[in-house]
């Protein structure tokens, strides 16, 4: 894993250890130039003014994304995820769309308002 981001991976609770590296790491293979930083306390990546960012919540993991649009296509095939504005949440016991978060985190990345 990204040695950036090893201390907040490790404050985890062992219950989304596993599920958010899987994440961050899916995101890294498909966008491996992406800058990765710390902002908001979280896991983020960037190309330009476009990012997404990966969070650990009290009772779900959080993927913001640089625009609402971006994820149109989750809302419409998982109505049981929680969204809002630009942001997907996914409780401890749902399964996580990996395929379909990897699509939007791209789209995220390559945004053109």
């Amino acid at each position: 894993m990204i040695d950036i981001f090893a201390d907040y991976l490790k404050e985890l609770p062992a219950s989304r250890h596993k599920r958010i590296i899987a994440i961050v790491h899916e995101f890294i293979k498909s966008q491996p130039d992406a800058e990765m930083s710390l902002k908001y306390k979280m896991p983020t990546f960037e190309i330009g003014p476009n990012w997404a960012s990966v969070g650990n919540q009290k009772h779900y993991i959080s993927i913001y994304f640089c625009n609402e649009k971006i994820i149109e296509n989750i809302k419409e095939k998982y109505p049981k995820i929680s969204t809002g504005k630009g942001c997907v949440r996914i409780k401890d016991n749902q399964e996580i769309p990996i395929e379909d978060l990897v699509e939007s985190f791209n789209k995220a990345l390559h945004f053109k308002k």
